[in-house]
């Protein structure tokens, strides 16, 4: 019998010789060499055979991915290059398997470098790969150094996602939501603008009947500059939000402004009869922010919530600290929003007041966009809204 790993694996059967005549001790050694160089044999067969089973199994695995797999020693000799990948870099795949990494193009070169001189694990890098026929691949990356057993880089591997096809239909989303957006655009401009030039057009047609009436001018002239800067108003937030915004950031204690701010709030809230109370328990503060377009935020959040209080009422304001972030809260004791409203509150147009445009909020989540910074909003009808915004903190040496 021959073994493999303490198990019978197998045996020779030996039947009596023609002559008749029994083994003798060195013949029956012969046949036990014999059956040792078979067990060896065997092995190395089974062996080679589990080894085929693999390698087609990677290769299979490798051809059928949705990603693309490259794969390099640590010399940077391209050692692996899978269908997708092939297929990604328009190129075959036994043109690139053998071949130096700085045949591939740039951006993917440039990658592979750094992971080797810097050591490190990629995740989730997008790059775009331009292609000669002005078509575009738009790429999801991620790419790491292997090592053996002892912890010495044997080489490297790099996966690609290609994500041309989620990008266009996330192009078309943008482009429906625009269309979208600039319905909401023209049907509330219609309705805004309309409301004053209904107003301008009933006192000019009037005006050649009365125009002696004194009062009647001097009524019109009123009104008229009224409705006048109304629409000027409404043209300029638009072209506020129309246009790039220019944001001139500066580092800024976040709670000194708004212990230097709130004085200016303070009044208007007495002025409407409301409390405002302030508390900014955060020990960092430090930002990158434009001051005037910060006060603009803060001064339409303020108003926000003093516009939601009827009777008086409490305005809070908080800073807290968040790792490595600040978030400021503005709370009220107001009206509150409905849940069906509030995912809207920064929509163009929406607003819950018969006096509003809808225009300050949208203007207020712009410039919290071009702070780096978010917001989120939570509301209870009856019981008040909060606004809070997480800006990030500005870090050692000055980085944000």
């Amino acid at each position: 019998g021959f073994h493999r790993k303490g198990q019978l694996a197998g045996f020779f059967i030996l039947g009596e010789r023609a002559s008749g005549r029994l083994y003798a001790r060195a013949e029956s050694v012969a046949v036990e060499g014999l059956r040792d160089l078979f067990s060896v044999s065997y092995e190395n067969a089974r062996l080679y055979t589990e080894l085929q089973n693999s390698q087609l199994y990677m290769d299979l695995l490798l051809k059928n991915l949705v990603n693309g797999v490259l794969a390099t020693d640590s010399k940077g000799k391209i050692t692996t290059c899978n269908q997708e990948a092939a297929k990604i870099l328009n190129h075959d795949e036994k043109d690139l398997i053998g071949k130096n990494l700085i045949r591939l193009p740039k951006v993917l070169a440039d990658i592979f470098k750094q992971v080797f001189d810097q050591d490190l694990r990629i995740c989730d890098r997008e790059v775009t790969l331009a292609k000669t026929n002005q078509e575009s691949f738009y790429l999801n990356i991620g790419a790491a150094l292997f090592r053996d057993t002892k912890g010495k880089v044997v080489g490297s591997l790099m996966v690609i996602q290609d994500r041309t096809a989620i990008h266009k239909l996330e192009e078309q989303v943008k482009r429906s939501e625009r269309l979208a957006s600039l319905g909401t655009l023209s049907a509330g401009m219609a309705h805004e603008i309309k409301n004053p030039l209904v107003t301008l057009q009933t006192f000019t047609q009037l005006l050649p009947e009365r125009f002696h009436d004194a009062d009647f001018r001097d009524t019109f002239v009123n009104l008229a500059g009224k409705e006048i800067s109304r629409i000027d108003g409404l043209v300029n937030k638009l072209l506020t939000l129309a246009r790039p915004m220019k944001i001139e950031l500066e580092p800024i204690g976040l709670n000194s402004f708004l212990r230097s701010y709130a004085k200016v709030l303070r009044e208007q809230a007495e002025d409407a009869g409301a409390k405002m109370y302030e508390d900014y328990h955060a020990v960092r503060d430090c930002i990158f922010a434009d001051i005037d377009k910060l006060k603009q935020v803060t001064l339409n959040l303020f108003l926000n919530a003093l516009q939601s209080m009827h009777s008086g009422g409490e305005i809070h304001i908080f800073t807290r600290d968040q790792g490595d972030q600040i978030e400021l809260e503005i709370r009220d004791t107001g009206e509150g929003i409905s849940q069906g409203d509030l995912n809207h509150v920064f929509d163009l147009f929406f607003t819950t007041k018969s006096s509003g445009t809808g225009l300050g909020l949208a203007v207020a989540y712009q410039i919290i966009q071009e702070h780096a910074a978010s917001v989120r909003v939570e509301s209870t009808p009856g019981r008040g809204t909060a606004f809070y915004i997480r800006f990030p903190l500005v870090k050692p040496g000055g980085n944000a």
